[in-house]
């Protein structure tokens, strides 16, 4: 009677119709899982330096001998964790006595971990004399960027080169001499979010004192973000499940246990850095100074030699959360 009213193509029409809607919903829950997938990976990225903490000292700077007696003894904590100090030396000219080329380079002279700052550099512990160049610079100084090997002088100093990275800005890594004073500190810890407490015990043990910044809120809301995608899917499986069951009763049930389930699990992974509780709830002015203080510490970061290793996080952590809102907004469409 139904199909006699409507006519045969009308029918088909309406079935054709439904079957290209299906489709597409299960194009869109594709390409949704895809983009989690895609969120998932950068969040990895971000993850990685999660553990990061920078320090500068503004009570007193230590020498570089004292910063390798601290980088010592830290490593003979039971979780030790990843330490470099380091200086900044701008406006610093190089020469390269074959070429006769010079460049002015911002020189970055460190002790301990220098793979913190830049990743591949773990030859500096044991090749005192060397350094590693930015790409335009040795190319400016050399005229090739296969320089492995060659020679840089400033001043009646002088330095093997023994890699070559890509910088934003023309830089120049090499170990710190005994007497120079180091004034800022980048630790990694090995425990999750726990590198700004460790890196403030580590000044309060050597009595010195400084601005602790990290990227603690960062990471922690861009892996809180990945939880919406796995409560969608849950919610819209309960949908499918509970409506197929029989009986007010039961699924009701159903509903509770899948509440239960999704409550569990986000109270399981959300992350809440602890610079986002406030300790008295009638604290109005919480959240703007929570905002202020976390725009100093990205710009105390990215202003350092610890800033361009920084913007990587910050690219991931974008990637991320674009990512992850696409997906969410492919599920909710």
């Amino acid at each position: 009677m139904w199909e006699n009213n409507l006519g045969v193509s009308d029918v088909e029409g309406y079935k054709r119709k439904k079957g290209v809607g299906r489709y597409w919903k299960y194009i869109k829950l594709c390409a949704a899982l895809l983009l989690y997938l895609a969120a998932v990976r950068s969040n990895a990225h971000v993850q990685a330096r999660a553990g990061y903490a920078a320090a500068f000292l503004n009570d007193r700077a230590v020498t570089a001998k004292e910063a390798e007696q601290i980088c010592e003894a830290e490593a003979e904590q039971e979780y030790p964790a990843a330490i470099c100090f380091f200086k900044e030396q701008p406006d610093t000219s190089l020469f390269c006595r074959e070429t006769g080329e010079a460049s002015v380079v911002n020189q970055i002279r460190i002790i301990g971990n220098a793979e913190l700052l830049m990743y591949g550099s773990n030859a500096l512990s044991f090749r005192k004399n060397g350094c590693y160049l930015d790409t335009a610079t040795v190319c400016v100084l050399f005229g090739t960027d296969k320089v492995a090997g060659q020679t840089v002088r400033s001043g009646d100093q002088s330095w093997q080169v023994l890699g070559v990275f890509d910088s934003l800005q023309k830089e120049m890594l090499c170990v710190a001499e005994e007497k120079m004073l180091l004034d800022r500190i980048l630790l990694l810890s090995s425990d999750y979010g726990r590198g700004r407490d460790e890196l403030e015990q580590l000044l309060l043990r050597n009595g010195l004192g400084g601005d602790v910044v990290d990227f603690t809120v960062v990471t922690a809301l861009v892996q809180d973000l990945l939880l919406i995608v796995p409560l969608l899917l849950l919610a819209r499986a309960a949908k499918w499940l509970i409506k197929d069951l029989p009986g007010t009763g039961l699924r009701l049930a159903a509903t509770v246990v899948f509440d239960l389930a999704g409550l569990w699990y986000l109270i399981g992974n959300l992350h809440i850095p602890p610079d986002l509780i406030p300790t008295r709830w009638s604290d109005f002015s919480f959240w703007s100074t929570t905002w202020m203080q976390q725009r100093q510490n990205f710009l105390l970061i990215l202003k350092s030699a610890a800033g361009e290793a920084s913007l990587d996080l910050l690219w991931h952590a974008m990637c991320a959360v674009l990512e992850n809102l696409l997906a969410v907004c492919l599920l909710l469409w």
